[in-house]
């Protein structure tokens, strides 16, 4: 009878164990989500390429930006929000107010297929950056379904039939906070 008592109490310390070891590797498993590779790099050709314009990025959160340590969870970077609810993708990019200088000389463009390297992206903060153009007509944001909040706001942005607002309009999930009236009311 003794042994029957002694093998129980080795079942109940054995299911606590268990249970507190799965706990543990829960909690680890949990503070290693971290941003997606794929999305770690599409954010450093970002980089890249914002840093390649003159006058623009230097002493900005894009210097939290490293690709110095390959481990760096981008999730922590300036700027940068992720879900951990879908497994660490960018789901929020802000980077307003990146340049430290403009002139009227400068023509700057937004390179809008950089964007393709974040599919779970909701919201897109680029005002205030004095870009003029864009590379790729804005209507490729289609190809973006879950992008929800775009701010353009603050560029200048001057043909918004040659950026194709007028297809940007109609598309149901983007709110029109952030884009210039004038859309609005030639399109509406």
């Amino acid at each position: 009878m003794r042994s029957w008592w002694w093998v129980k109490e080795k079942k109940k310390q054995m299911a606590l164990l268990l249970i507190i070891a799965t706990m543990i590797l829960q909690f680890q498993m949990k503070g290693c989500v971290g941003c997606v590779e794929s999305e770690r790099m599409g954010l450093l050709q970002l980089k890249s390429y914002l840093s390649s314009l003159p006058g623009f990025g230097e002493g900005s959160i894009l210097n939290s930006w490293s690709d110095d340590d390959p481990k760096s969870d981008c999730c922590n970077w300036g700027g940068v929000k992720c879900s951990d609810a879908i497994g660490g993708h960018i789901v929020d990019l802000s980077l307003n107010y990146l340049t430290y200088s403009w002139s009227f000389d400068q023509a700057w463009g937004l390179n809008l297929s950089l964007l393709h390297s974040f599919p779970q992206l909701k919201t897109f903060d680029f005002s205030d950056n004095w870009f003029t153009h864009l590379f790729d007509p804005i209507h490729a944001l289609k190809d973006m379904p879950k992008l929800q909040e775009l701010d353009l706001s603050g560029n200048e942005f001057t043909d918004l039939d040659s950026l194709g607002y007028s297809k940007l309009c109609g598309l149901r999930n983007l709110p029109r906070a952030g884009f210039k009236e004038e859309c609005f009311d030639k399109y509406a």
